[in-house]
């Protein structure tokens, strides 16, 4: 036998069949006004919620304006990752999800355990004040004549507007460096020891339960909890579900307690407010 002889020559391998248009991942389409509105409400509440200890921590000693402007800095930063796409993707984990709500619960559980306030917010507090005057911020001692309180450069006052915009954003850098770390451990672990669930692939999804529904006609119900109300083109979440009556109370009441709570442990404990 001819060992050089020709093969025959092999039937080209069919192409693989067309991915139906319906499960196709596209691009998220950008939020609606109402839920670019409904997640800055959130984002809102949240920075007040944590930031309830340390105001009144700071009363009567920093300035207000540099300590709104501080919050203000983080809740514009949470609005804009909320919104987008990224952090939408990959929000569709449920081990993210879940993580996520986990932190911030104990972060808001925090703010109101008067021992956990002083070392959560207060250490990351000391510290963001030494690194402030560090880069030539100081603070006005009371053993100062009147000429050298004036003589100080206001713009470098520790205490003032600018000094204390730039201690919150230290502080809040430092404390969600905190709350990242304990979120990456949490969503590890999660991965290590749970089964890993299906990713929330789809174009369509139940806006009550979160179901997948693509190929199903819209007049029909969802097959999973039979809902017929509106679809989304991304998994809801809670903040989507709430209505707007249900979400401003919360937004609303719980930031309003923590802050209450905040202030009344400072009377009792440090004998009255600064």
């Amino acid at each position: 036998m001819n060992e050089f002889a020709a093969t025959p020559p092999t039937s080209p391998r069919p192409p693989a069949p067309p991915i139906p248009e319906s499960t196709q991942r596209r691009p998220l389409p950008p939020l609606t006004w109402e839920g670019r509105l409904r997640r800055a409400i959130v984002a809102v509440s949240v920075c007040l919620s944590g930031a309830a200890p340390s105001f009144a921590l700071a009363a009567g000693g920093f300035s207000m304006l540099g300590m709104l402007a501080g919050v203000a800095t983080f809740a514009i930063g949470l609005v804009l990752i909320s919104w987008s796409g990224f952090f939408r993707r990959w929000n569709r984990s449920p081990f993210v999800r879940r993580t996520l709500t986990w932190v911030y619960s104990v972060r808001l559980v925090m703010s109101l355990a008067w021992p956990f306030v002083m070392v959560f917010d207060g250490v990351p507090g000391s510290f963001a004040m030494s690194l402030v005057q560090e880069i030539g911020f100081q603070r006005p001692g009371f053993d100062e004549s009147p000429e050298q309180s004036q003589a100080m450069n206001a713009a470098l006052d520790l205490m003032g507007p600018i000094g204390t915009f730039l201690i919150v954003i230290v502080q809040g850098l430092f404390l969600n460096l905190i709350l990242l770390t304990g979120a990456t451990g949490l969503l590890v672990l999660q991965r290590i020891s749970l089964p890993r669930p299906a990713p929330l692939v789809g174009n369509e999804f139940c806006g009550a339960c979160g179901h997948c529904v693509d190929g199903v006609p819209e007049s029909h119900a969802c097959p999973e909890c039979g809902a017929t109300g509106r679809r989304w083109p991304e998994p809801p979440t809670w903040i989507d579900r709430w209505s707007w009556t249900a979400l401003a109370i919360r937004a609303s009441v719980v930031p309003a307690i923590i802050i209450t709570v905040a202030g009344t442990l400072l009377y009792f404990f440090e004998g009255g407010l600064p």
